[in-house]
């Protein structure tokens, strides 16, 4: 279901618990997914949220902590100083990834934050965070910028079509023309060749850049296409498993399983072409 509408999304957060956030697959996965989103054009905004960052066992954390060049005095700090390492550790992975596939112009990899480490039990009924500490009343405040950024985009179509319409309106209503004469008078034809003109060389530049990373890509899936099949009908546990195929072959190669992963056949085969061209077409057309 979120693979359907994520590509819908103009904001997408990634949630996970505090106690889970170091080794969740589904984060990989949401990320990857996310990315795509952003590149399609209409999400402009990813991050990560983490929530219950309040919670804490202070004698486990004081023997399994790394840094022992000082002690924890409370668990205050120790919240402060995990949910600190935390951020630093997922605002890394985060970074990376999002460099790796997005241009380096992006608005979301020059945030100056992309994680949030938010506990609404603490705001509401402090014990040992501040408010300001449990990164609620920033989270809102991002929320509130998002906004805003929305509805401007909303206003500035809005009224982008209205100003189209009112030159419309204007210019063939000022007196009666047909339309073929407003049409040559107006030399739209005449433009509209010569622009198609001048876009042939860049044309051309966008297909010579395409075409060797895709002839790469192409002979890449070809040889490894066994392999990335095997792995896919690999199970550790097959019962059951035969009526899973049965519903991937019934649905084109893709279904969402309740007890197995996800199976994309299409997706799978296809990943050495998405890795060399993704960055090029997000590059064109973007």
């Amino acid at each position: 279901m979120w693979k359907q509408r994520i590509n819908i999304c103009s904001v997408i957060w990634i949630i996970s618990d505090i106690e889970r956030v170091q080794g969740e697959k589904i984060q990989a996965k949401l990320l990857e997914e996310s990315i795509k989103a952003f590149r399609a054009g209409t999400c402009t905004d990813i991050a990560m949220v983490i929530t219950k960052s309040d919670k804490m066992n202070i004698k486990e954390y004081r023997r399994e902590r790394k840094n022992k060049n000082y002690s924890v005095g409370n668990e205050h700090d120790a919240i402060l100083e995990r949910n600190q390492d935390v951020k630093n550790k997922k605002a890394v992975y985060l970074k990376k990834k999002l460099t790796e596939k997005l241009p380096p112009d992006s608005e979301v990899i020059n945030k100056p934050k992309l994680i949030y480490t938010v506990s609404a039990r603490e705001f509401w009924n402090p014990e040992h965070l501040s408010k300001e500490e449990t990164e609620i009343p920033e989270l809102r405040e991002y929320l509130r910028t998002i906004y805003l950024k929305e509805k401007q985009k909303l206003v500035k179509d809005y009224m982008a079509e209205i100003w189209s319409m009112h030159r419309l309106a204007k210019n063939f209503g000022s007196m009666p023309q047909h339309e073929d004469q407003v049409f040559q008078k107006s030399g739209v034809k005449e433009l509209i060749l010569k622009d198609i003109d001048s876009l042939e060389k860049p044309l051309e530049k966008c297909f010579d850049d395409i075409q060797k990373p895709l002839r790469e890509s192409v002979e890449d899936a070809r040889k490894n296409y066994w392999n990335t099949v095997n792995k896919l009908l690999t199970r550790d546990e097959y019962r059951g498993f035969h009526r899973t195929l049965k519903a991937v072959c019934l649905k084109d190669g893709v279904y969402a399983s309740r007890i197995f992963a996800r199976i994309d056949f299409n997706e799978s085969l296809a990943k050495p072409m998405y890795d060399k061209i993704d960055g090029i077409f997000e590059h064109i057309f973007r």
